[in-house]
């Protein structure tokens, strides 16, 4: 215990606003690092869907040879030889009964899905970072609370020691004040304890060093909204899952196109040009080079091809492809259900928790002048030892609900943000 304070007593101050933890969160996390790739990769890949309806190509090749043969009984005559060819071709897609425009489709629409997949990568780092700034502002609030506790205990216990001291109440009285006393500074030690390995935990999401110490600027509202919220048709529309589903639609989509045009023929137009040369040996010194003198040779033509059976292949590719698209159907379906939930549950405990705390502050507030009325009462010897201690506790358990909920009403507002599609960012003051 003695080595966890001193760590964090030598580690170095860090002022991390909210907005400033977004940032971080979204520039040290490895998977949205890895979801940007896969953008990068989808954009090549729709290059290349739009160059697949050309082809071109350079080839160049040639060869020499020496020999010589000599027959039996006649003169040797020279074997050598030498070619070389030179040429390119070029084709383009005239009618592929729509495959060309579906492969574009098809890359085009993974390159839809690669962006809300960084889009939701990064609302759930977002809202990470931002759970996890409140959870820490949330144990400050209960730290501050359990001190307030702590001084209203340390009067008691003086109020306790002078009517004991002067014999008009027993040291039974004393020693139990005490015990309270102990255990509430135990508690103390224990959040602090919480708020160390919550600090420890944010600095791990923003990638900042272990020996960092964080000192959070933003605070969590005193005097939140308390106005009713209500669900509104198309709240939770702009969420990035609906819009992968649409664009998993459309790839699907595409899918089934470029399935159907394998039953069809394809039609292009292709042209060649090139240069060619070769000779024979006409003596023992080998080939004549002046033979090799480039022939030259173009053409230019349509090309037709259909397979009109390949073993059901092509069938099988349509039939999945409409499977997809009923799964995809049900998973739009089911995913416009759970968001339109996730909408009602997050501003039902939004409504929730707003009409508490008015009611929560207002028994904080009885709560500490009862406790003031009750230590004067019993230092009077008006009220007895149980109903200070009394007083006493419902004191500390106001504090601690009165921070809890101001934590928890701000976590539940974020949760609504989210599950209606707002941008988080805005979140931060």
């Amino acid at each position: 215990m003695i080595a966890l304070w001193l760590a964090v007593a030598q580690a170095a101050d860090t002022n991390l606003s909210l907005a400033d933890a977004i940032t971080e969160v979204e520039a040290a996390n490895p998977d949205l690092a890895s979801t940007e790739l896969r953008e990068l990769l989808s954009r090549i890949d729709v290059q290349r869907a739009k160059l697949d309806r050309f082809g071109a190509s350079v080839t160049a090749n040639g060869s020499a040879e020496l020999g010589v043969v000599k027959p039996w009984g006649a003169e040797a005559y020279d074997a050598s030889g030498a070619n070389w060819d030179a040429r390119g071709t070029g084709s383009m897609i005239l009618w592929s009964g729509g495959g060309v425009d579906a492969n574009i489709d098809r890359a085009e629409a993974s390159l839809d899905v690669t962006r809300t997949d960084i889009e939701i990568t990064r609302r759930q780092l977002v809202r990470s970072a931002i759970d996890a700034y409140w959870n820490v502002k949330g144990i400050e609030l209960s730290i501050a609370a359990t001190e307030d506790a702590l001084d209203a205990t340390a009067e008691t216990l003086a109020i306790i020691e002078a009517r004991a001291a002067a014999g008009l109440s027993a040291d039974l009285d004393v020693n139990r004040s005490r015990v309270d006393l102990v255990s509430q500074q135990a508690d103390l030690l224990s959040q602090r304890q919480r708020q160390y390995a919550a600090e420890q935990d944010l600095l791990q999401l923003l990638g900042h060093d272990a020996s960092d110490h964080l000192v959070l600027t933003d605070a969590v509202s005193t005097e939140p909204e308390l106005a009713p919220v209500s669900v509104s048709e198309g709240d939770g529309d702009a969420r990035p899952e609906l819009a992968r589903v649409e664009a998993s639609i459309d790839q699907n989509d595409a899918e089934l196109r470029l399935a159907r045009s394998g039953a069809l023929p394809a039609v292009s137009v292709v042209g060649t040009a090139g240069a060619a040369g070769a000779t024979a040996g006409t003596s023992l010194g080998g080939p004549d080079a002046d033979q090799l003198r480039p022939t030259l040779d173009a053409s230019i033509g349509l090309r037709a091809t259909w397979s009109p059976f390949d073993l059901w292949k092509t069938h099988q590719n349509v039939e999945r492809a409409k499977v997809g698209a009923r799964q995809l159907e049900q998973q739009q379906r089911s995913q416009e259900l759970e968001i339109g939930n996730q909408v009602r549950v997050a501003a039902s405990r939004v409504n929730m928790l707003r009409e508490q705390v008015p009611l929560v502050r207002s028994q904080q507030e009885l709560a500490a002048s009862n406790l003031r009325i009750v230590q004067e009462l019993y230092g009077q010897g008006n009220a007895s030892i149980l109903d200070l201690f009394s007083a006493q506790s419902a004191f500390r358990s106001a504090r601690l609900r009165e921070a809890d909920l101001l934590v928890q009403l701000t976590l539940a507002e974020v949760a609504l943000r989210w599950a209606r599609g707002d941008d988080l960012t805005e979140t931060a003051p």
